[in-house]
């Protein structure tokens, strides 16, 4: 299991996905449930209904009342747990490239809902379709998806928009969390995350980029070359420290534009760079944040 390494595996075996509005609403597991039903916490009375189980009459409540009552308990079910991360071209860039870091991101999130008891379902985009790995639960499976996303590899396009409505089928099912990993260098942003609210998704969006997009100074100065990752088009000018300036902050004002995109969706935004230590960033800092807990 490459992707993460046996002492990651350790520390992330202490820790649960953390949410702050999806339900836990599918399957039997280990997280306090809406529903009510046959468990082992008592949730409420109410009135007893021709054809309900006699067992759960509360005679003590019919001997003060007169009436009947129907003792209910609080079912423990499963977080329903999406992860997509963002295969498109410009993800196979940087040094290390966002993609092979997104791909361990994914495992150890992935990792986290499953050692707390979550279903997880993990897909991959790019150019407007997903490559989907199956519905998993239990800490064992881990290695399958490990293996399944180090076969995968960085390429093509993207519409945000597409690719979260051609997931709505497995993703809507029921409401959840939806973690997205990309660098978001894609079309359809606004919309993708209004339709994700829609379907009752609490979405976690997290801005991936490379140590060079991040710090522009570490690609030096004088003539350059730009090339779009995605589109091919190509662009020479001089850089200089003028131009990091300038860069730097359009790009604080972009992801501040994504972070309020995001936020106002009832989302949370996280920031990664490709050449983050992967335990500090998952055991430490996202704790701190709250996703993991």
């Amino acid at each position: 299991m490459s992707l993460l390494p046996p002492s990651l595996l350790q520390k992330l075996g202490r820790t649960r996905l953390q949410v702050q509005r999806a339900p836990a609403s599918t399957g039997v597991g280990e997280r306090r449930s809406k529903a009510l039903g046959s468990g082992m916490e008592f949730a409420d009375h109410r009135p007893y209904q021709f054809g309900d189980d006699i067992r759960h009459l509360d005679p003590h409540l019919h001997a003060r009342l007169g009436r009947h009552y129907i003792r209910q308990y609080s079912t423990s079910q499963q977080l329903s747990v999406t992860i997509l991360l963002d295969a498109s071209r410009s993800m196979a860039y940087g040094d290390p490239p966002k993609f092979d870091f997104g791909r361990a991101l994914a495992a150890g999130l992935a990792y986290a809902g499953l050692v707390g008891g979550d279903q997880v379902l993990v897909g991959v985009f790019a150019d407007g379709g997903i490559r989907w790995h199956a519905r998993i639960q239990g800490a064992m499976r881990t290695a399958s998806l490990c293996s399944w996303l180090e076969g995968l590899h960085a390429d093509g396009v993207t519409d945000l928009e597409q690719v979260v409505r051609s997931a709505l089928p497995r993703i809507a099912r029921v409401e959840g969390l939806t973690i997205l990993i990309s660098d978001w260098f894609v079309e359809g942003i606004p919309e993708a995350l209004a339709t994700l609210e829609s379907a009752g998704q609490e979405v976690v969006a997290v801005h991936l980029l490379s140590p060079e997009e991040i710090e522009p100074e570490r690609l030096g100065t004088g003539e350059v070359r730009f090339m779009d990752a995605e589109l091919g088009n190509e662009m020479e000018m001089f850089l200089g420290r003028g131009l990091h300036q300038r860069y730097r902050e359009e790009l604080e004002a972009w992801s501040a534009e994504l972070r309020a995109g995001v936020l106002a969706h009832r989302g949370r935004y996280l920031a990664a760079r490709s050449d983050d230590d992967l335990e500090l960033l998952l055991v430490r800092d996202w704790r701190l944040e709250g996703l993991l807990g």
